[in-house]
């Protein structure tokens, strides 16, 4: 099993100097901070959000083998394909944007 990239000490660090920032920013705390209790709870779980999602990221790059770029690139174009016929066999008239007035 490979190391992990970033250390625990580093995590650490990067954590307490972005708490260091918003001390300094809002030094009274709640007092200065802006926002309501619920736009807080959303902005804790936005970014707590942000970071599961890069640790599946990362998962994922460790643990899973891709194949060629050839291949890759031929799944793709397949996938493409696949949409514009089913878009043409479920619109056949065609796509607008917005209706015409």
């Amino acid at each position: 099993m490979r190391e992990l990239p970033l250390s625990l000490f580093t995590v650490l660090m990067v954590s307490f100097m972005v708490l260091l920032l918003i001390a300094v920013k809002y030094p009274r705390g709640r007092l200065d901070w802006p926002y309501d209790r619920a736009a807080s709870v959303r902005i804790f779980f936005s970014s707590l959000l942000f970071l599961l999602i890069l640790f599946l990221i990362y998962l994922v790059n460790r643990y899973v083998e891709y194949p060629s770029s050839a291949t890759l690139f031929k799944i793709v174009v397949a996938l493409f394909f696949i949409l514009i016929l089913a878009a043409g066999v479920l619109y056949p008239e065609s796509l607008r944007l917005a209706p015409e007035s």
